[in-house]
């Protein structure tokens, strides 16, 4: 009977995942973060705690607690952030910077979400079911727009018609809106997840192929 997964992470958690995004060239959304609440009633609580303030609290009070032994894994590249490039951060270059990169997650995070929410208008303009399942996205229209909000457009297109973003990347995106600028007719451009995107006489045709 219950509804919600309360999870452990922590704000030097944000502040590795900011650090191992902007390696990977992520945009706003990647450097955000983990958000308090998630798909499938996961939920965050200790987002604006420290670790070490919470092992002092499980210290104070007594409480046991597990850790998994992986987190001490140096082939792991977050955890090669954890142990060596935030202590040299704090050490040689700014004390507090995991602090500081744990609330420019949280600022990036913020400003992704009101994004998102101005897009929608346009998402109701530009994006529609197409035939065979798949969806349509209004190329004259994207055209029109700056760069960031086509990028998310092509985005919200890919997610319409696959339920994630899972291995979307910033290439699949750009040879996209190549796609669109584009005259006539073009394609078929291959996405992951089998997706299939035309040039149309009216814009780009996003189905899921084989």
């Amino acid at each position: 009977g219950y509804t919600r997964i309360a999870l452990g992470h922590h704000g030097d958690d944000l502040a590795e995942g900011l650090l191992l995004n902007l390696l990977r060239g992520a945009g706003p959304r990647g450097l955000g973060g983990m958000r308090p609440s998630g798909p499938g009633g996961i939920v965050r609580p200790l987002l604006a705690a420290r670790r070490s303030e919470i092992l002092d609290y499980l210290a104070l009070r007594k409480i046991p607690f597990r850790d998994d032994p992986t987190n001490a894994d140096p082939a792991i590249a977050r955890n090669r952030i954890r142990h060596r490039l935030l202590p040299q951060l704090e050490r040689e270059h700014r004390p507090g910077a995991t602090e500081a990169l744990r609330r420019a997650a949280e600022i990036c995070a913020a400003e992704d979400e009101w994004l998102e929410a101005l897009l929608d208008p346009l998402e109701a303009r530009l994006l529609r079911s197409g035939p065979g399942g798949g969806v349509t996205l209004e190329a004259e229209g994207l055209g029109d727009l700056p760069p960031a909000a086509r990028r998310r457009l092509v985005r919200r297109a890919f997610r319409r018609l696959t339920g994630t973003l899972e291995r979307l990347s910033f290439v699949h995106i750009e040879a996209v809106l190549a796609l669109a600028a584009t005259a006539g007719r073009g394609g078929p451009l291959r996405l992951p997840h089998g997706v299939r995107v035309l040039r149309t006489g009216a814009g780009l045709l996003f189905n899921a192929g084989s």
